[in-house]
């Protein structure tokens, strides 16, 4: 039956497409990808393997509303499947429109807008941090002076990969965490004046939250959220706290990794989440679990290819298994450690590339699944401000986690990139 069914994937085709299209049309299904003309083109191995594709700009809702009730008559879709984070209200609306299994469009775009999922978790009992929407720098100094005496985290409210984010602990910090949220360069003469700012209406403050880092990866089965693995996170420390670093399992106490994975859940079933795939970060401070962002989709950085390493399952596999068949899947039978897995980021300092060292070494390691770098000689490198900049990482397996983490920092440490600084006319 499985052959005539088509599944549909939304956005992420350069970075989860070909992993999708594999798990996918090993069960025998049809992919219809859905991408922008930029992503799509970025992408064409990936393309070039997938039943059908379409162009669109899927962060516009109103454009796949309208797709969607134009493919009304395709009797033979299964399923939407979001592969990125701007994409999960699309999938949403599409489901909707189609008539087709997903979360509710209204449940996603609380969980897409960090505010909004906050006041959510507040009401529904879960511990949070305040926090308010701002839109003005008055207005966030405001919320500081009541909030005291801080420090305090400005980002915007529905953006990832640590973009905009900048601790806040004094007054001289308002300016140039505004110029960071904009990516607003100063002057040539270095004057800084935030009254002639234009800000973004509006922005997220919030109180600094304390506590270790994770993430939570998982799926939903039969409408219940089955939690794979635990990711400890490593990041920058401030003000700009860029993940460089992921270790599965996190080396948790079996007390804590289930108080963990029970607040998470509990957290997914309250908001109204029953479908697909999902990562939830968290802070641990002491024996408190606080969450952070939830995603309706699997975790971003190759945690989903982690979580496979780890666990010994497909991801995408399990989400589509849930739509043919949900009964074929048996949570207790899994065996959820096979290994370890860990990744490290690293990057360049600014300037001109001149060499890279130590890359195909590390790449060839047997414990290294994968070593990758966005670099080449003579490219420019660039200052690090989110998770977008950062300049290539390397993927290991071990026995445990400890053993992966210990590898992959190993690898990380034997690639170099020299550079050369940029003369005054070309940094002009």
């Amino acid at each position: 039956m499985s052959q005539s069914l088509t599944v549909l994937s939304i956005g992420g085709v350069k970075k989860k497409g070909a992993l999708f299209l594999q798990q996918a049309q090993m069960r025998g299904l049809r992919v219809w990808m859905l991408d922008t003309e930029q992503n799509l083109a970025q992408a064409p191995a990936v393309v070039a393997k997938a039943d059908r594709v379409t162009a669109l700009p899927f962060r516009d809702l109103t454009v796949c509303q309208e797709w969607a009730r134009m493919q009304q008559e395709e009797s033979s879709l299964l399923g939407v499947f979001p592969l990125s984070e701007y994409a999960v209200e699309a999938a949403a609306v599409i489901a909707q429109a189609l008539h087709l299994p997903g979360n509710a469009p209204e449940v996603m775009s609380v969980v897409r807008h960090k505010d909004r999922c906050r006041q959510v978790l507040r009401e529904l009992g879960f511990p949070q941090p305040s926090s308010a929407l701002c839109k003005n720098l008055a207005e966030a100094q405001d919320f500081a002076a009541s909030h005291a005496p801080g420090p305090w985290i400005i980002k915007p409210p529905a953006e990832g990969g640590s973009i905009g984010v900048s601790l806040v602990r004094t007054t001289a910090d308002w300016e140039p965490a505004l110029r960071h949220l904009l990516q607003f360069p100063q002057t040539e003469s270095g004057t800084r004046n935030t009254q002639h700012l234009t800000l973004p209406s509006p922005f997220l403050v919030e109180c600094f939250q304390q506590g270790q880092e994770f993430s939570v990866e998982g799926a939903f089965v039969a409408g219940k959220p089955q939690v794979l693995a635990i990711t400890h996170k490593i990041t920058t420390q401030a003000p700009h706290f860029i993940e460089i670093g992921h270790t599965m399992p996190a080396d948790l106490p079996s007390n804590l990794s289930q108080h963990i994975r029970q607040t998470v859940v509990n957290a997914l079933l309250a908001v109204g989440m029953r479908w697909g795939l999902f990562h939830v970060e968290c802070w641990v401070n002491g024996d408190q679990v606080v969450l952070g962002e939830i995603h309706g989709r699997s975790g971003g950085d190759n945690i989903h290819l982690m979580t496979e390493l780890v666990t010994g399952l497909d991801m995408f596999g399990l989400a589509l298994d849930d739509l043919l068949d949900t009964s074929s899947i048996n949570p207790e039978s899994w065996q959820l450690t096979r290994q370890g897995a860990a990744m490290r980021y690293f990057s360049a300092a600014p300037g001109r590339v001149t060499a890279i060292y130590g890359l195909s070494e590390a790449a060839a390691d047997p414990a290294c699944v994968k070593a990758f770098c966005t670099l080449r000689v003579g490219d420019e490198s660039s200052y690090i401000a989110s998770s977008l900049d950062r300049h290539g990482y390397v993927l290991a397996t071990g026995a445990t986690a400890s053993t992966a983490a210990a590898t992959a920092e190993r690898l990380r440490q034997q690639i170099s990139i020299e550079v050369e600084a940029l003369t005054t006319c070309e940094v002009a």
